[in-house]
């Protein structure tokens, strides 16, 4: 903390057991009444999970990106109950069959 100035949600690694853990700090000086620095108060947030956790979404949606450009056909997504969530047509006269909402997704399938 340097300068006397607070210091507010800074990303800090830290290796703890061998392992590398990463947290989000908070540090801000106490002072006396004429100013003087007299101690910090901080806290700090474990981020290593949730880093973690948006590490693996990045590179889901990186190989979900990389494999619709590939495709020549069609990618549609569904709930449970058959009602397509979204879609990226491709080639147009191929994906008209995944128009309807009120087919189950393993039928479309067991169709291409």
């Amino acid at each position: 903390m340097e300068g006397g100035q607070s210091q507010l949600d800074k990303i800090e690694y830290l290796s703890e057991g061998g392992r590398d853990r990463c947290y989000s700090t908070s540090k801000v000086p106490l002072r006396d009444q004429t100013g003087a620095f007299i101690g910090l108060a901080g806290a700090a947030r474990d981020m290593t999970e949730e880093r973690k956790i948006e590490q693996e979404l990045r590179e889901s949606k990186d190989l979900l990106s990389l494999a619709m450009a590939g495709m020549s056909d069609c990618f549609a997504m569904f709930d449970r109950t058959g009602t397509r969530l979204s879609s990226a047509t491709l080639n147009m006269r191929r994906c008209s069959r995944f128009r309807a909402t009120s087919t189950c997704p393993e039928r479309l399938l067991a169709r291409s």
